[in-house]
Formats: C-alpha cells, structure tokens, sequence
C-alpha cells in the first residue's frame, strides 16, 4: 500500500512539472512572438512601439502639447486623445480627407479624439501642427461635430474663421502658406481660400436665458451689495440668504421650507463676485450646497423639478450657468430622502441627517477632484500658472455623477426695466 501511494504522489509531482514547464515554455513563446511582430505601418491606431520604430516619439509629444495650447489659447478645457493612423487606413477612408481629423464619443458625447496621420506627423512642419490643432479645437467650440454640422456644408470654413479669429491675418497667411507648399496649392489658390474664410460671418452662440434667469439678474441688481446671496425662483423671485458676506452666503432654512412646501419647480440661484474665470464656475461648495438642498427638497416632495444656476455679473450684463447632477447621483439622494419619510423616531432621522451631511461633503471633495479640477487645470511650466482663462462656453468633460453648461448672458440694458 504504501508503495503504490508513493507511486501515486511520483506521478502527480511529474504531472505538475511537466504542466509548469508547458505553461512556462508557452509564455516564453507568446513572448518572444510578441517581440518579433513586425510593426503594422497600416493600422488603424499605431502602437506606441510602431511610433518607436518610425522615430515619431518626439513629433507625437509636439502635437500633444499644442493640442493643450490651442485649448489654453481659445480658454476652452476638453478631454481630447491624440490616435496615430497608417496613411493607408485615412487614404482608403476618404480619399478628399485631410490628414488631421476629428471623432467623438457618440454616447456622451464628451470625450474627443484627434486623429493624425503618421505622414502628417513626420512631414508636416511644426507651424501646421499648431494650425491644425487650433482647427479641430474650433469644431468642438461651433459645435461642429461629426454627424450634427452647425455650418452645414461650410463647417471646415467656419473652422478656420474661427481661427482666424483668434490669430489675426497675418498669422493665418502664414498657416495657408505653410499649407499650400505642403499641399503645392498653386499661389492663387491661397488667396481664394482665405477670401472665403474671411466672408464668412459666424453664428451667434446659442442661448438657453428663460425667464427665471432674467428675474434673478433683475433681483442681483437691485440687491448690488457686492455680497454673495441665494435666491430662489419658483414662478417669483425668494431670497434665502443669511449672514451673506464678500466670498461666502448661508442659508435660511425656515423661507427655503416654505419655499419647498409651495410645490413649484424650484431654480436655486447662487452670485459669484467676478474676480478670474474661476468665478465663472460653480465651486465644490455649490455642488456640496446643491446636494444638500436636493436632499431636503425631496425629503417633502421627491417629485420636485430642481434646478441649480450661477450667476456672474460685470456690470454690463449676467453670465449665467447650470450645474447639477447626472442621475445615478440623485437616486442615491432620493433614497436616503425616502428613508426619511419613513423613519418612525428622531434618532432615526437624525442619523440619516447625519449621513446626509457626509454624503455633502463627499460630493464637494469629489466634484473637484474628478470634474471641476479640469475646468482651469494648472500648467505648472507656466508663469501665470493660477491664472484661469477657460470660458464655460468650451468646457466639456466626461463624468457620470455631475454636469455643468453654459447658459447664456442677460444684457442689463435690454432685460432690466429700470
């Protein structure tokens, strides 16, 4: 017996072995046929080593950083990917395509991706890069985009008005020049082209101003104590601030009940003083603030229409912009509203408050840390580094718990009656 167990054992022992050794040699073998794949020159998306093998590396670094320029120079904050595509993958795509292009995510519509040919990368001279950078950041700012063209058949013209914008003539002559030797446009053909671009006259930035937006900018203007205030507008103008200083507001949480018992939909209006475009978006603190006023709004009605906006005044007109959150968020607020209602003690109810108070301050660290950050993200090689210059008109980024848009702007000139 006890030989025929050591027999048993020998043999699984040299089962195992030769199992390892297979599964090692297999690895090895992956391995090395991994290393010796040859770099497919016509794939959709090169492989970084592909980009390696054709010395891009650097090229790819320079595109990139003018990808981040051109956001920093029209003040915009996108999520935009850089993907290096073989010449005969854009060739047999379209044969009228220019080598540099744009996709986007058709779900969220939030992430964006550059497409870039590694021809263009490796002949194209450094000046392009910085155009066609500045081109396919305005389509994003037109709303330009595959499958929906604001300028319809014209939207690579609007494009490049909008660049021609930015850079002044001179410059832009010096894009179309570049261009056309590398495209050996013939002279005229230049001047053609920048004739059209200069004709063309861009459309006004949408506007979604209602009448709530009017109202609270006609009651910003009558308060005009350089103080921050919350309002509340349901069909009328409530102001529910407290102890409102320069840089910080509370809340009046006896009118703010009242204010939720009356059933209305409600916009909840909060002022920044103007200071740098910092003061364009809501803070962590508005987000944290909003989530509270969702948790106790649903607490009496959990069918209640809430809406949060910001408002930035300058003198002339009111900046005004929305911000919230994406469903997923205020389920979870819901819930812990409905236990509420269903508590049967204080204790209860005040532990959910308590949760209620964690769950505020998880969202005002959270919505910094995972979306409000990249509104003004810092360039640490800059001088002006704090400074922000991004427009909430072009910010776009992905994020699953909290939204924020530009609105539009109220003319005090024209909505203020006095």
């Amino acid at each position: 017996m006890f030989r025929r167990r050591g027999t048993v054992v020998n043999i699984l022992q040299k089962f195992i072995f030769v199992l390892s050794l297979g599964i090692a040699l297999l690895s090895a073998s992956a391995a090395l046929s991994e290393e010796n794949v040859p770099c497919d020159h016509c794939a959709y998306e090169l492989s970084k080593e592909c980009i390696a093998e054709l010395g891009l590396q650097e090229k790819v670094a320079s595109f990139e950083s003018k990808i981040a320029e051109a956001q920093r120079r029209y003040g915009a904050s996108y999520k935009i990917r850089l993907q290096v595509i073989g010449d005969s993958i854009w060739e047999g795509h379209d044969a009228n395509a220019a080598p540099v292009f744009m996709n986007f995510d058709e779900e969220v519509r939030t992430t964006f991706k550059i497409f870039v040919t590694s021809r263009f990368l490796a002949k194209a001279p450094e000046i392009l890069f910085e155009h066609s950078t500045l081109h396919e950041v305005a389509h994003i700012i037109n709303d330009d985009l595959p499958g929906y063209h604001r300028y319809r058949s014209d939207c690579e013209i609007a494009e490049e008005r909008v660049v021609l914008n930015l850079v002044g003539e001179e410059r832009y002559k010096e894009y179309l020049q570049a261009y056309a030797q590398y495209k050996d446009w013939p002279p005229s053909k230049c001047e053609e082209f920048l004739e059209k671009v200069k004709a063309l006259e861009l459309l006004p930035a949408p506007s979604e101003i209602d009448e709530g937006d009017r109202a609270a900018a006609i009651a910003f203007r009558r308060i005009d104590d350089g103080k921050e205030h919350l309002l509340v507008y349901n069909g009328e103008i409530h102001d529910i601030s407290t102890h409102s200083a320069v840089s910080t507001v509370g809340h009046d949480l006896e009118k703010l009940v009242e204010v939720i018992k009356a059933g209305k939909p409600m916009i909840f209006f909060h002022n920044h003083p103007f200071t740098d475009s910092r003061a364009m978006f809501p803070s962590f603190d508005d987000f944290g603030v909003a989530a509270l006023f969702e948790y106790l709004a649903r607490r009496e009605n959990p069918d209640l229409n809430l809406e949060y906006r910001l408002m930035v005044a300058d003198g002339k007109e009111s900046t005004f912009i929305s911000y919230g959150f994406q469903k997923p968020l205020i389920e979870e607020v819901k819930q812990f509203a409905a236990s509420y209602r269903e508590a049967r003690t204080r204790d209860e109810r005040e532990r959910i408050d308590l949760q209620i108070k964690i769950l505020t301050h998880q969202v005002a660290q959270e919505s910094f840390n995972t979306y409000l950050q990249h509104a003004c993200p810092v360039d640490l090689t800059r001088k002006d580094a704090e400074v922000c210059n991004t427009n909430p008109r072009f910010f776009i980024w992905p994020s699953e718990k909290y939204f924020l848009t530009y609105r539009g702007v109220v003319d005090h000139s024209v909505d203020d009656p006095d």
